[in-house]
């Protein structure tokens, strides 16, 4: 923070809706922490019940969408020794109303990261939809001021023509994902990409100091067509 107001630089921070001051958790981090409290047999056992054959580390790509809360929650009562309610009120992972407001004093911004975190890339446009609706009125609500920003979980963008219409039905000023195409990172277009945090294919560094480059490659290949 020290930096970002000497630079007079806001920083943004993206919300998951239903987490907000730890009411709930998404369903992604129930599966990591089911992974962390119980056994690796004794949890596939279980996953096998409701998708036959795959692990806890296939059920993010096999499991529908439409069904990922049903699913984590039943198996969090299954195998979990503790309840949702126990461990956050315990632990408190995520942001408290009183937090996001004092993080708002000191210059903060809120952005929307879905309500349930599910995998845009699979979800048709009504609970695409849905995902943006809650977390907007939710703002609203708490009378929390809230940027037309939203970055996609997992970095993985909706369909062109799904997205498309969220731009337009919630007025969003930005988007932010992880695959790049033509046109991303300039204006007019909403499509910005953020840096994988994972490393897996380039260091943070790496990337730094080589996307200015290929964001050039891009643009000059777009001002060509």
């Amino acid at each position: 923070m020290y930096l970002c107001k000497e630079y007079n630089i806001k920083p943004t921070v993206f919300l998951i809706g239903k987490c907000i001051d730890n009411k709930e958790m998404a369903w992604n981090h129930k599966l990591l922490l089911m992974k962390r409290y119980c056994s690796p047999v004794k949890l596939s056992a279980q996953i096998d019940n409701y998708v036959p054959g795959a692990t806890i580390s296939s059920l993010f790509s096999r499991i529908e969408m439409s069904e990922k809360d049903t699913v984590t929650d039943s198996l969090w009562k299954e195998v979990m020794p503790f309840s949702e309610s126990d461990y956050l009120q315990k632990h408190k992972p995520f942001l408290s109303l009183t937090q996001m407001k004092s993080l708002q004093k000191a210059g903060v911004e809120f952005g929307i990261h879905s309500w349930s975190h599910p995998d845009f890339s699979r979800l048709i446009y009504p609970e695409a939809y849905t995902e943006l609706d809650l977390c907007f009125k939710q703002m609203e609500e708490l009378s929390v001021p809230c940027k037309r920003y939203f970055a996609y979980p997992y970095g993985r963008p909706a369909q062109n023509e799904i997205e498309t219409r969220l731009i337009k039905n919630f007025q969003l000023s930005a988007t932010f994902g992880i695959s790049y195409g033509l046109g991303d990172n300039s204006l007019p277009y909403t499509r910005w990409q953020r840096i994988k945090m994972d490393g897996r294919k380039l260091t943070n560094q790496q990337q730094f100091l080589l996307m200015p480059w290929l964001r050039s490659i891009k643009a000059s290949r777009f001002n060509f067509f």
